[in-house]
């Protein structure tokens, strides 16, 4: 596949035109082509870089694509020379998307959190640009805080959560990936 024709369907797939990020989200270098092979990861560091070299990949996507932060300086120096020298002498585009790979409807971070422990009647919330990063519903059913804790530590490891008020028994949460300790306050 083209390098710039897997940018457009990543963009029009994760309405990257929707939100209003502090990092660009689309292809940051320009490999080789065509594609054949991809990885993925969170961050762009260079074990995922040398993981893709191993795995003859000439494509990653990633989360967070450090180095190329919209206030990053770009500048081909240090650890991003280091990132750079790696891809372009093994021919590796890498694309990177950030908050349309957090609230992405179904694919997202949040939804797919809010599918494993049982969140349902979902709507957004903390918008950015004319999407939401966050995801907001109910269980079918309360559980008990202690229940909801397991659940969470079957998906991810550390569980990261606050209990807003209430008492033991949880029925509606909020699930933001990443840092938005603010956005509470909008429910």
């Amino acid at each position: 596949m083209d390098p710039y024709k897997l940018e457009r369907y990543l963009a029009e797939f994760l309405q990257v035109s929707a939100y209003q990020d502090h990092s660009p989200n689309k292809m940051f270098v320009e490999g080789g082509q065509p594609l054949k092979r991809g990885i993925t990861g969170v961050s762009l560091n260079l074990p995922l870089i040398e993981a893709a070299v191993e795995r003859k990949a000439n494509f990653i996507i990633v989360h967070h694509p450090h180095g190329f932060w919209n206030e990053d300086p770009k500048l081909p120096i240090g650890s991003l020379a280091t990132k750079l020298r790696l891809l372009i002498q093994n021919g590796i585009s890498v694309y990177g998307y950030h908050l349309p790979l957090d609230g992405h409807p179904t694919l997202g971070n949040n939804a797919l959190l809010a599918d494993a422990i049982g969140l349902r009647e979902r709507s957004g919330f903390l918008k950015s640009g004319s999407a939401f990063v966050g995801c907001y519903g109910s269980l079918s059913t309360p559980v008990s805080v202690t229940t909801m804790l397991e659940r969470i530590s079957k998906t991810i490891a550390p569980p990261l959560f606050h209990f807003a008020g209430g008492g033991e028994m949880v029925q509606k949460i909020a699930i933001c990936s990443g840092g938005a300790p603010n956005s509470v306050q909008e429910l």
